[in-house]
């Protein structure tokens, strides 16, 4: 096989991927991390309806893929703080034997949310690429 050829394959093949789109804004099935398990927890789910009721004391979550050293990151918005808040931002590494080493730090990042008394807010899960908007969620959350 002509070693021109072959380079040019390799480089195409490189570029190809370089050039995909990996940013997929999703939520991680819950069967991979047994956190949010208890009942008063709500999943917010960017594939489904995007209006929740949650009662005062009441918790919600979202997980979303994360990938600092591709580039991949996500954060929050919270419209209105007072009628619900962040309380954690956790995440969890595909491989924690890899996550120190280049490229192994691929992620689940997960929001939980609590809401703090009765109202309207929204919030929005932005999900950049290499420092561009790529994705956003967003939920229109009433506490009862």
């Amino acid at each position: 096989m002509n070693k021109n050829y072959l380079f040019s394959f390799i480089l195409l093949s490189l570029f190809t991927l370089g050039c995909s789109n990996t940013n997929q804004l999703t939520n991680i099935d819950k069967k991979e991390d047994a956190n949010p398990t208890s009942n008063d927890m709500i999943e917010l789910n960017a594939l489904t309806s995007q209006k929740y009721t949650l009662k005062v004391g009441q918790k919600a979550f979202f997980k979303t893929k994360v990938h600092g050293s591709v580039g991949l990151g996500a954060e929050h918005e919270i419209e209105d703080t007072s009628i619900i808040q962040l309380v954690s931002d956790d995440i969890e590494f595909d491989s924690k034997e890899n996550a120190e080493m280049p490229g192994g730090d691929a992620a689940k990042k997960q929001f939980i949310f609590e809401a703090l008394k009765a109202g309207k807010s929204k919030i929005t899960i932005n999900e950049n690429y290499r420092g561009d908007l790529k994705k956003i969620a967003s939920f229109t959350i009433e506490v009862e």
